[in-house]
């Protein structure tokens, strides 16, 4: 009985490491605060899917102030709920990827993102639009 305790506990401290961080409600809630609509001071709208809990990917979906469409993924590498913060991957249809950290302000009504790009960092603000995840 002993051993099936310890090995119970063993496999539920695997899944949450192997879980890509914080697993609490207030991390959940934090990655629910990001589904949605938002838009950039470029007039640049983003929209971020449901994430599947088993594979931690949602679709992404970025649309340019001319028109133009670009359908990707994401995928939650972490969270911490403590500095708000969701450490991402975009996952691109060409097979590359792209880090990116957000952290969503207390309010849920704008998130600062730290985009990295061939090694350089790039910081925007987003704020709030609506619920949608596609445009």
């Amino acid at each position: 009985m002993r051993l099936a305790n310890v090995v119970t506990v063993l496999v539920v401290f695997l899944l949450a490491a192997c879980s890509g961080g914080d697993t609490s409600p207030a991390a959940l809630a934090l990655k629910k605060q990001l589904v949605g609509h938002w838009a950039t001071t470029g007039d640049d709208n983003l929209y971020y899917g449901e994430i599947d809990p088993g594979s931690k990917i949602g679709a992404f979906v970025m649309v340019h102030p001319d028109g133009k469409v670009f359908t990707h993924r994401y995928k939650v590498e972490s969270t911490d709920a403590g500095k708000r913060s969701i450490k991402t991957t975009l996952l691109f249809a060409t097979g590359d990827s792209r880090g990116e950290l957000i952290v969503i302000a207390n309010d849920g009504a704008t998130f600062d993102k730290t985009t990295t790009i061939t090694g350089i960092e790039v910081q925007s603000r987003l704020t709030r639009v609506d619920d949608k995840t596609a445009p």
